[in-house]
């Protein structure tokens, strides 16, 4: 009598246990942003829900673990972008006062040795970046409702004036 030989199928290995979504926290004129193994896109797309901004940036895949805040908004978000390979403007978000309104990122231009002369310096990238964003926050405020200057009008006919707007750039 011959004895069956049963064989089972090998076990298949456990499924890696997926990362948990990117948290970002605006709370009080405070930013916390929490993360692990999250790309850098879906963080800022967390901020964008969270805070109400504006987020202008390509597809940004870097995967990115932090644990940040609760500070002011333009203090975690150049936390999180510190050494990346990217040009960025922060419009607002100083303190819990100041909301958080634009956020626009580029991916700083590579210079190669020998096309440093045709290539943009990473200066004028940021020089550009800055332009734009100040423009587009003209456009949508008409640029004459007070955010550029806090300070009361002398007379009616008469502007004080004016200081540029707040922006907070890498280089």
């Amino acid at each position: 009598m011959a004895l069956a030989a049963t064989t089972s199928a090998p076990e298949p290995p456990p499924l890696p246990h997926p990362e948990p979504p990117p948290v970002a926290v605006y709370h009080e004129g405070s930013l916390s942003l929490t993360a692990q193994n999250a790309s850098l896109g879906d963080i800022l797309e967390r901020v964008r829900e969270s805070t109400g901004a504006v987020v202008e940036a390509p597809v940004l895949e870097e995967r990115v673990s932090i644990q940040l805040g609760p500070q002011p908004p333009v203090q975690a978000i150049t936390a999180l972008l510190e050494g990346m390979h990217l040009n960025y403007v922060i419009l607002g978000g100083t303190s819990d006062q100041d909301r958080l309104q634009y956020i626009i990122i580029t991916i700083r231009p590579k210079l190669a040795a020998d096309s440093q002369s045709a290539a943009p310096t990473p200066a004028r990238g940021l020089e550009e970046v800055a332009a734009r964003a100040l423009i587009r926050f003209t456009e949508e405020t008409g640029g004459d409702e007070g955010v550029w200057d806090n300070r009361p009008q002398s007379s009616p006919g008469v502007r004080a004036p004016s200081s540029p707007a707040r922006v907070q750039a890498s280089e």
